[in-house]
Parts: C-alpha cells; sequence; structure tokens
C-alpha cells in the first residue's frame, strides 16, 4: 500500500524529484558519521577499565578521565 504511488505512471518522475531532508534528520546523519569516527578513534577506551575493578587504582583511574577528556575535546567543535 505505501510503495503503491512508486509503482504508478508517476513513480520514476516523482522519485526523481529534488527533495530536501529535514533538518533534524541532517543532524542525526551527522551525529551517526560523528560517533563512527569517535568510536574508532578511541576504541581502546575499554581496555583502561575492564574489568571494573581495575578503577579502584587511582593511576587506572586518572588515566580514565584523561582519556574522557581527550574524547570531550575533539567532540566540543560539534
Amino acid at each position: 500500500m505505501i510503495e503503491a504511488p512508486l509503482l504508478g505512471p508517476d513513480g520514476d518522475k516523482w522519485k526523481q524529484s529534488p527533495r530536501e531532508m529535514p533538518e533534524p534528520y541532517e543532524k542525526w546523519v551527522d551525529a551517526q558519521i560523528h560517533s563512527e569516527t569517535a568510536s574508532n578513534k578511541f576504541a581502546n577506551f575499554q581496555d583502561i577499565i575492564r574489568p571494573i575493578e581495575r578503577t579502584q587504582r587511582a593511576p587506572v583511574l586518572t588515566s580514565l578521565w584523561k582519556r574522557i577528556n581527550d574524547v570531550s575535546g575533539w567532540c566540543s567543535f560539534m
């Protein structure tokens, strides 16, 4: 039912017409790209805190916060 208009005689013409994506959708797409980039850049983040008991040691916790601040600084331009 939903695709019926696309299968009719004007379907190809309608599919070729210019469309503008709503701004919230464009922002969501941009966020997905930035999220993937950040995930790839900081993928070893989890190695610092696994197992979670490691965060009870001061050097590990300091390293964790340094990494969080690095990510925050990298994302601040958005």
